[in-house]
């Protein structure tokens, strides 16, 4: 029986060596796709907001709200602690919470594309909603869909999915948050006739001149590009209630600073 006797206690002495088993249910850690763009600029996933009962400057000026790029850095329209002045943010995901994360967002837009009716109301915009998978571009539309949840949003499966993709990336993110610089931006410009009561301030003669609109209310477009889009990008807010006065002349400007889109 000795012989016996040894061998099992040299069995539980080399099986005892080993370390605890790992539970044979234990999910494994996420990986991102072979084929995730390696481009960090690259948009994954955004959502772009159009249309709507507003002027026609708003609708000249939309650009993307909630734009995350391959290297996890979030870009949003946000306001700024006076509560009216809206400016886009950047915060980033941690490098080791993207796996996981568009695991995540790939659970949550399975099946989601195509229109989605969010709203009732006549005057709601219609946001454009674009998700990189590996297999091509989900995408579509919600009308009614809004940067934050309404009472009159109705509860339907595609807006949800929506509203929790956008939410997982919310959680996900850092909570330092930093103006965003582009390389370049685009100034949406109208004329007004005479001063309102907004603020009104001269435009920096060191800026670029504005472009100047064919017609009183009109619209005129120009992206600038160098130190030059730096300079109003951090001086500029996307949208401000401020008149700018050049020359004989006031006008309503947005500053929107270049961001990546999903095509």
């Amino acid at each position: 029986m000795r012989p016996i006797s040894l061998f099992l206690a040299g069995l539980l002495l080399v099986t005892g060596c080993g370390g605890p088993t790992p539970p044979a249910n234990e999910t494994p850690a996420a990986s991102l796709p072979d084929s995730f763009p390696t481009d960090p600029n690259r948009a994954i996933f955004q959502l772009f907001p159009k249309g709507g009962f507003m002027p026609p400057i708003y609708h000249t000026a939309q650009a993307p709200t909630f734009t995350l790029l391959a290297d996890g850095r979030l870009i949003t329209l946000d306001r700024e602690a006076d509560g009216t002045t809206r400016r886009l943010f950047v915060s980033q995901v941690p490098k080791e919470k993207l796996p996981s994360l568009y695991a995540d967002l790939q659970k949550a837009m399975e099946g989601v594309e195509g229109h989605y009716e969010a709203g009732t109301w006549t005057d709601d915009a219609t946001t454009e909603f674009r998700f990189w998978t590996p297999n091509g571009t989900q995408a579509g539309d919600v009308y009614g869909f809004n940067p934050e949840p309404q009472e009159y949003e109705n509860r339907l499966a595609g807006v949800d999915q929506l509203r929790t993709a956008r939410r997982l990336i919310a959680e996900a993110v850092g909570e330092e948050r930093t103006p965003y610089v582009a390389r370049s931006v685009r100034l949406v410009v109208e004329r007004w006739e005479t001063p309102s009561d907004w603020k009104v301030a001269d435009w920096p003669a060191e800026f670029p001149a504005l472009p100047e609109p064919e017609q009183e209310g009109g619209i005129a477009e120009q992206t600038i590009a160098g130190e030059a889009a730096q300079a109003i990008i951090q001086q500029v807010p996307y949208e401000g209630r401020t008149l700018y006065k050049s020359g004989e002349g006031y006008y309503y400007v947005f500053a929107i600073p270049a961001v990546p889109l999903i095509r």
